[in-house]
C-alpha cells in the first residue's frame, strides 16, 4: 500500500486505489556497467511494474550486456560510451526514454514490490497527473546491511524541462517552475554501497574528486558543501581549514560559532550542515561547541534522531573527559594518603572508606571496570554496598 505526503511538514497519507484501468505509461531506466551479478535482480524487480525497460551500458568489460541480451530479450539495450560527468550521463539516457512516466534504478538496485502491486502505483502515478503539475516522487534508498536510507527523485514525469544537473551526486531539477516533490513509502535495496563495490569501482576517490569539482564551479551551493565528509580530509582531497571554513560560510549569517536562531541560514541544506560541523567540531575535541551546536540542531530539526545522537555521544566524551581530570587529582590525593594512612585515619575519623563507593562509581564512569570491581570485593562496609548496589550487580 502507498503512503505519500507532499512536504515535510505533512503527515503521511495512505492512497487507496479508485480506479484499475488508465492509460499511464511507465518505463523503467537503467544505467550500467560492469554488473554482470547484479542486473538481473534489478531487471526482474521492476519487470511487473513497467511498460518497457530501458538498458543503459557505459562501458561493460564484464558479462553485463550478454546476461540481459540472453536472460531480458525484451529490455531496450542502449550502448553510451561512459563520461565522467553524472548528470551528463543520466541526461544521455533519458533522451533513450519516450515521454511518460520514467522509474530510474542503478543496476545493483533492487525494488522492493511487496509495498504495492503494478495497479496500485499505475493507479498513484494516475492520481498525481491529475492533481500536479510537475511531479517527482522520492523513494528511500535504503543501505544494503541496514535501516538507514536517503531519499532520491527517481520516478517522475519525463518532460523537456526535466534535467539532472551534478557531475556527481546529480540532482533532478526544472527549468519550468518548480518540481512538486511528494515523497512516499517506495523503496529500493542498494548493494552499490558495500565496501566490495564502493572499492571495485574505486568510488570514494572519484566521487571526492567529481564532488571538489563541483564545488569549484558552484562555490555559493551550499548542497556540494553538505555532501563533503571528513574522509575527504583524511583523504587529503581538501584541508581541514579549508572545510570549516565552507561550514561556516553556509551556516553562519555573521559570526562564527553563534548559535543564536538569528544568526544561521535557513536553508534546504542547513540540516546536512549542521551535522557536519558537530561531527567534525567533536572529533576536534571542541565538546562544548558540538554540543552547542547539536542543541541549535535540535531546536529547528526536532524529529531527527542523528542529532540526538550526536548530542549525546559529544556529551559523554565531555563526561569522560571531566572524570578522567577527576580521576587525575584522586589518584594524586590516594598517593598522598599512602604516606601516612595513620594521619588519614586520625582526620577522617575512621571514615577514610567513604571515598570507596564514589571511586568505584567514577572508576565505571571512565570505563576502568576491572579496578572497580576489585574494589567492591574489598568492601566489607554494609552502609556502603547499600551506595552502590546497582554498581555491584553491574560488576559482579
Amino acid at each position: 500500500m502507498i503512503k505519500f505526503k507532499r512536504s515535510e511538514s505533512d503527515n503521511y497519507t495512505t492512497f487507496y486505489q479508485t480506479n484499475s484501468k488508465n492509460n499511464v505509461q511507465l518505463t523503467g531506466l537503467i544505467m550500467t556497467k560492469n554488473q554482470e551479478s547484479n542486473i538481473l535482480e534489478a531487471l526482474r524487480s521492476i519487470d511487473n511494474y513497467c511498460d518497457s525497460i530501458v538498458v543503459v551500458d557505459t562501458g561493460s568489460t564484464d558479462n553485463t550486456i550478454q546476461v540481459v541480451k540472453e536472460n531480458f530479450p525484451k529490455a531496450h539495450l542502449y550502448q553510451v560510451p561512459w563520461r565522467e560527468n553524472y548528470a551528463y550521463m543520466r541526461n544521455e539516457c533519458l533522451k533513450l526514454v519516450p515521454e511518460g512516466w520514467t522509474f530510474v534504478i542503478d543496476s545493483d538496485e533492487v525494488f522492493d514490490n511487496s509495498l504495492c502491486t503494478s495497479q496500485e502505483l499505475k493507479s498513484f502515478l494516475y492520481y498525481l497527473d491529475q492533481t500536479s503539475s510537475v511531479p517527482v516522487c522520492t523513494i528511500k534508498t535504503k543501505s544494503y546491511n541496514g535501516n538507514s536510507f536517503v531519499r532520491k527523485k527517481v520516478l517522475y514525469k519525463k518532460g523537456d524541462f526535466i534535467r539532472y544537473h551534478g557531475c556527481v551526486h546529480e540532482e533532478l531539477i526544472t527549468t519550468n517552475g518548480e518540481l512538486d516533490i511528494v515523497d512516499t513509502n517506495l523503496c529500493v535495496v542498494n548493494k552499490g554501497n558495500s565496501p566490495q563495490e564502493i572499492l571495485k569501482f574505486d568510488k570514494a576517490k572519484r566521487y571526492s574528486e567529481l564532488l571538489l569539482q563541483q564545488l569549484n564551479q558552484e562555490p555559493n551551493n551550499p548542497r556540494w558543501v553538505a555532501m563533503i565528509s571528513q574522509d575527504y580530509i583524511e583523504l587529503g582531497f581538501i584541508s581541514k581549514a579549508d572545510y570549516i571554513k565552507y561550514l561556516q560560510k553556509f551556516i553562519f549569517i555573521n559570526k562564527a560559532d553563534d548559535f543564536s536562531d538569528n544568526n544561521i541560514q535557513d536553508s534546504r541544506w542547513l540540516k546536512y550542515l549542521l551535522a557536519r560541523y558537530a561531527l567534525l567540531l567533536m572529533s576536534d575535541g571542541k565538546l562544548y561547541e558540538s554540543i552547542e551546536c547539536t542543541q541549535a540542531a535540535m531546536k529547528k530539526f526536532p524529529y531527527d534522531a542523528n542529532f540526538l545522537a550526536i548530542f549525546i555521544s559529544a556529551s559523554n566524551a565531555l563526561n569522560e573527559t571531566r572524570n578522567r581530570s577527576i580521576l587525575k587529582i584522586v589518584n594524586k590525593c590516594l598517593r598522598q594518603y599512602e604516606l601516612d594512612l595513620d594521619k588519614v585515619e586520625e582526620e577522617s575519623q575512621g571514615t577514610e572508606d567513604s571515598v570507596v563507593p564514589a571511586l568505584i562509581k567514577l572508576l565505571i564512569n571512565v570505563g576502568e571496570y576491572s579496578s572497580a570491581k576489585n574494589l567492591v570485593e574489598n568492601i566489607d562496609n554494609s552502609e556502603y554496598k547499600e551506595l552502590i548496589d546497582g554498581e555491584i550487580n553491574f560488576l559482579l
